[in-house]
């Protein structure tokens, strides 16, 4: 099969995507990838088909325009806003995304591909579908939209209430593009909203998470596939391989704390990384700063703080007591697969979700970024290093580390499914 992944985002969209397209292509099938210019060299690496689409969600996030979004901690106001802000990009994202599906059999988009998979695949009854590294689409009443609320609602039908109120929400914020890209195609307009568009044409969500983390909710429709966490290709993992410094820094003392961000660019970061030290000294713990899409204060570090720009979580998390890190999905699973109790420190969206998930098992806990602190950090970190909250995330490891990694569950999918 010719199958396209269109990948939008940061790397937290796009690397599940990519583990699945590396995946379809062992087994035989052909893979095209298409994403923004900034992941071109990690899919040049594993050797795919490459289409840029434009928009470099890094440059958008890191800019004035971006920090000001992610300092307001709102996640309505930040999908309202961020759709703004890439409207600029939509009409090339639309011809690069067209060309990527030219000859498709298949469709596969990331969270932020909804537009795209709703009408390619109803132009050229293409079958289409939505990876999703969060709980926001399928609608459900046993737990309610993450958007609009983490509190688990007392009634069931208020909970499945929330999203379809985030459904309109989210239509609202893109019909307007939706239509313009049916006039491009000739197609009729769509009724809306969007969520409900996609489950009333049978367009299938991947719903990549593990369900020891969020288990598979019973009223879920049957185009709504629970296949776990895509894990990272080993050729991604090759290219951040450890410095011998730090290989030699792991081997001098107890195992450290990691403190980690990924796509999220820290909006005081000296201040922030002068908080993490006064933790850490004040713990009596080692710790290694992965500085992700920030930068790290120039001067003199402790002896036992090691910063780095990324790293190999798999091959690095093994090696930590903990993990503080922004919440990301990705990450999550990293890091309780790992065996790390882990504390969130949210910025945006499913990050507060993953916070109050990581609660709830009783290996970890989270804060709002915003309100990020001396005594909220030592706090957190101070409950992880319970006795009683290691074993917690000891036993958690144990289980997900037998799960079947999701990119070969989605491409058995693919393989066995009747798309008639």
């Amino acid at each position: 099969m010719r199958i396209t992944f269109l990948g939008y985002g940061s790397r937290g969209d796009v690397e599940p995507l990519l583990s699945i397209a590396l995946e379809a292509k062992r087994r035989g099938h052909l893979p095209i990838f298409a994403a923004p210019s900034d992941f071109q060299e990690m899919i040049k690496l594993v050797e795919l088909p490459f289409v840029k689409l434009e928009g470099n969600i890094q440059s958008i996030l890191t800019s004035k325009e971006g920090l000001d979004l992610l300092a307001k901690g709102d996640s309505h106001r930040f999908l309202e806003s961020i759709s703004a802000v890439l409207q600029r990009y939509y009409k090339k994202i639309e011809e690069a995304s067209l060309e990527a599906c030219r000859g498709a059999d298949l469709i596969v988009v990331g969270n932020l591909g909804l537009k795209e998979a709703l009408c390619i695949s109803a132009k050229f009854s293409i079958p289409a579908f939505v990876m999703s590294t969060f709980p926001a689409f399928p609608y459900t009443e046993e737990f309610p939209n993450f958007f609009i609320t983490n509190k688990n609602l007392r009634l069931k039908w208020f909970n499945r209430w929330t999203y379809s109120l985030f459904d309109r929400v989210y239509w609202r914020n893109n019909k307007k593009y939706v239509d313009e890209f049916c006039e491009q195609l000739e197609l009729q307009r769509f009724r809306g909203p969007m969520v409900k568009e996609l489950m009333e044409r049978k367009i299938r969500f991947l719903n990549m998470f593990s369900p020891l983390l969020v288990p598979t909710p019973k009223d879920w429709l049957e185009t709504s596939v629970s296949c776990g966490r895509a894990y990272q290709d080993t050729k991604i993992k090759a290219a951040e391989k450890a410095s011998p410094e730090l290989v030699s820094w792991l081997q001098q003392g107890a195992k450290p704390v990691f403190f980690g961000f990924g796509s999220m660019p820290l909006l005081s970061s000296k201040e922030m990384f002068q908080t993490i030290l006064n933790v850490l000294a004040e713990t009596g713990q080692r710790g290694i700063i992965s500085t992700g899409w920030s930068s790290a204060p120039l001067g003199k570090y402790p002896r036992d703080v090691f910063v780095v720009k990324s790293a190999d979580y798999d091959w690095l998390f093994p090696q930590c007591i903990a993990a503080v890190h922004h919440g990301g999905c990705g990450t999550v699973h990293d890091s309780l697969r790992a065996g790390l109790p882990t504390v969130i420190c949210a910025v945006i969206s499913d990050q507060f979700y993953w916070g109050e998930r990581v609660k709830s098992l009783g290996v970890g806990t989270w804060l709002n970024l915003k309100h990020f602190s001396h005594q909220r950090l030592l706090n957190g970190l101070k409950f992880c290093l319970e006795p009683s909250t290691l074993i917690r995330a000891q036993e958690l490891s144990k289980k997900m580390r037998l799960e079947v990694n999701g990119a070969i569950k989605v491409v058995d999918f693919f393989e066995k499914v009747d798309f008639k």
